[in-house]
């Protein structure tokens, strides 16, 4: 199995400074331009199965939302997590380090693999906290009953 790893969007490209060195995609490295539009950034990383990192989170969030009416009996377009950032590089720098540390979802510890695993939202708050959801899984996968 594919071992999770995090896409930044062109706005937000900065703040792989404070993710896993190594699990670091750039949209260069994933062969899209810098202009790339959100919807070709949701195409890849779900096809790759890459965590999104953006300060663009509504915009994503319906993004997602559509990518996700597109799915068919045998393919699926589930996602692997989305990481929303505040938009302010100053403000990053002061929130976002150690922020893997601060994950919590169901009232348990969650780490990155465990946002990848579980496709989960994360959005960070100016105040630091990480508020994390889960994405429904398609439509699909509820039938089928797949976690």
């Amino acid at each position: 199995m594919a071992s999770y790893r995090f896409i930044f969007d062109n706005d937000s490209r900065k703040t792989a400074e404070f993710f896993p060195r190594r699990r670091i995609v750039t949209l260069e490295q994933a062969g899209l331009t810098e202009k790339a539009s959100d919807r070709e950034i949701v195409e890849v990383a779900s096809d790759r199965k890459w965590i999104i990192v953006t300060a663009n989170g509504d915009h994503f969030i319906a993004e997602i939302k559509r990518y996700l009416r597109q799915s068919m009996k045998l393919v699926c377009h589930d996602l692997s997590g989305l990481v929303i950032v505040p938009n302010d590089y100053q403000l990053q720098q002061r929130i976002l380090p150690r922020i893997g540390q601060r994950l919590n979802f169901d009232g348990k510890h969650i780490d990155w693999k465990g946002v990848w695993e579980l496709d989960c939202c994360v959005r960070v708050t100016k105040d630091g906290k990480a508020q994390v959801t889960r994405f429904e899984r398609c439509f699909y996968c509820k039938k089928r009953g797949v976690a």
